[in-house]
């Protein structure tokens, strides 16, 4: 989909400069009766070429909880692969609620977030030109979550940057190549389970239709929230 592919192209930009990350391809997620290799299982020959050396980059708001009736993104459904049980049990080890409107964190996450922090436990978003945060002024907010192992079976990096909608997450990935570049690529080369959080607003050239990114104007952005767990 060009809608998440976009915002990938901006955050590999950045990895591919600042990491010496090179692209490997696209790792599907279609179910085993659909995708399979001379009857192998579950992607087995797909996962097995990938090591801890590489990482897997995602652009796309997590499903949290597990494909919740609420929380889900609105197609498709699962495919039940050993990998996607995998990632999303990762996403719950950062978050307990994701959706349009609402964000809240796991526990071990909640239990970082204190005294000025403390408001960003629980998030809500209004949907007005992006989901922008309520009590605030209006910013929209970007995330990375990044865990240096899917699952204790799948031992590969994954990474997630993302925003609440489309739109929002391109711009955040845009973010992290002017305003914020290399904080993506610190927060990799880390190597630890890390979650950071950006507040962030975006200016429109008065009048005229933008023809390029590069137009826009940022405000404001910087990184409110930046936790090991």
């Amino acid at each position: 989909m060009l809608r998440d592919a976009d915002p990938f192209i901006y955050a590999f930009a950045e990895l591919a400069e600042r990491n010496s990350y090179r692209y490997g391809g696209l790792l599907f997620n279609l179910p085993d009766n659909v995708y399979n290799f001379e009857g192998e299982p579950d992607h087995a020959p797909l996962v097995a070429c990938l090591r801890d050396s590489d990482l897997i980059l995602r652009t796309t708001r997590p499903t949290v909880p597990y494909w919740d009736k609420d929380s889900r993104h609105d197609f498709g459904g699962r495919s039940n692969t050993a990998i996607e049980q995998d990632l999303a049990g990762c996403d719950a080890s950062f978050f307990y609620y994701c959706n349009r409107e609402k964000v809240s964190f796991a526990q071990g996450v909640v239990a970082q977030l204190g005294g000025p922090k403390s408001t960003y436990a629980h998030l809500s978003f209004q949907q007005h030109g992006g989901a922008r945060r309520h009590h605030s002024e209006r910013s929209l907010v970007g995330f990375i979550t990044y865990s240096p192992q899917v699952s204790d079976t799948f031992n590969v990096p994954v990474a997630n940057v993302f925003s609440l909608d489309g739109t929002s997450t391109l711009l955040w990935a845009y973010a992290l190549t002017g305003e914020l570049a290399g904080t993506l690529a610190g927060v990799i080369a880390g190597r630890k389970k890390r979650l950071l959080i950006a507040e962030f607003q975006v200016r429109l050239p008065d009048q005229r239709r933008i023809l390029d990114l590069s137009e826009l104007e940022f405000p404001s952005c910087k990184p409110t929230v930046d936790l090991l767990i």
